[in-house]
């Protein structure tokens, strides 16, 4: 047949029309992914006041960078939108700040740590102890400066090695190597 033009029918909902790619490294700009305002079909809305709709992004994840954006012809466009971190996958949730529309939410973003920056406890060591007893196990991961553990890379193998406050001396095991970015520390006494 000849060519059917199809005009949307009346605005409803926000949909991802470019997905949020996967996966996501924490402090990075994301891949530019766009949003557009739909008819209940799917159809973008691009003409009226609708088109010109104003679209924020939130999710449980922390994130950053422009989370906002004015849609042009229904569609906006998101090139600066940063998750640095949080359970991981992630999810955005695409709103239309103008009106009450039905939300769009993401597929699942996996964040990706980014440049090694310092350790943290994954699991805290026993608050008390018994002189000389060994420790309850616990873990140190090496981890990016948003928390986020170095799960591949050479950073994931680090040696993680403990040192004592001052008055107090350690013995047993006082050194281990991360595996998947986390040491795990069981024969430790003090």
């Amino acid at each position: 047949s000849s060519a059917v033009t199809v005009n949307p029918t009346t605005l409803a909902k926000i949909g991802f029309t470019t997905p949020p790619t996967s996966p996501a490294v924490s402090g990075n700009n994301m891949a530019t992914f766009r949003v557009a305002t739909e008819d209940t079909y799917g159809n973008v809305i691009t003409s009226g006041v609708a088109a010109t709709d104003t679209i924020a992004i939130t999710s449980a994840c922390t994130l950053g960078g422009t989370l906002s954006a004015a849609a042009v012809a229904g569609v906006a466009t998101f090139s600066t939108a940063i998750i640095y971190g949080g359970t991981s996958p992630c999810t955005l949730t695409a709103t239309d700040s103008s009106r009450v529309l039905t939300t769009a939410v993401s597929s699942g973003v996996t964040v990706t740590a980014g440049t090694a920056t310092k350790v943290g406890f994954t699991t805290q060591p026993p608050a008390t102890v018994v002189a000389s007893a060994v420790l309850a196990t616990f873990k140190v991961s090496v981890e990016d400066a948003y928390g986020n553990v170095e799960t591949t890379g050479t950073d994931a193998t680090d040696t993680i090695a403990l040192t004592p406050s001052t008055g107090c001396t350690f013995g047993g095991t006082t050194s281990a190597v991360a595996l998947a970015g986390v040491a795990t520390f069981s024969a430790l006494t003090i």
